[in-house]
């Protein structure tokens, strides 16, 4: 989940990454939520659910694409698998409609490091 409007997807953990890398031949299967933002279980105007009003009639998209392998080069290293899944996600974007951006890289304190404060 985002914090901020601004962020279109917040960086993945290292959960994903570790959980392929003991299972590689497990498939994947992106999805891109679209309309959350603003609604009662998003951070806008605050935590999830405080202080806000249930909003069961908000129209939300859901993109999901095929099943994928991530390749055995990608899987090598965690932030490289983490960057490719995210763009798996903005991928699945293009099945509701949407443009398809692409990841940045990590700020290189994050490359290195691999911390995830944000």
């Amino acid at each position: 989940m985002r914090r901020t409007e601004k962020l279109l997807l917040r960086r993945f953990g290292q959960g994903i990454y570790q959980i392929l890398r003991d299972q590689p031949h497990v498939p994947v299967i992106a999805c891109w939520i679209d309309g959350n933002w603003g609604s009662y279980t998003s951070f806008a105007g605050g935590p999830p659910t405080k202080n806000k009003k249930p909003d069961f009639w908000r129209k939300i998209r859901i993109g999901v694409s095929a099943p994928i392998a991530v390749p055995a080069n990608v899987l090598e290293e965690g932030n490289r698998t983490r960057r490719y899944l995210m763009q798996a996600c903005f991928e699945a974007r293009k099945h509701i409609g949407l443009d398809v951006p692409e990841v940045e890289v990590f700020a290189e304190r994050d490359e290195e490091g691999d911390d995830d404060k944000n």
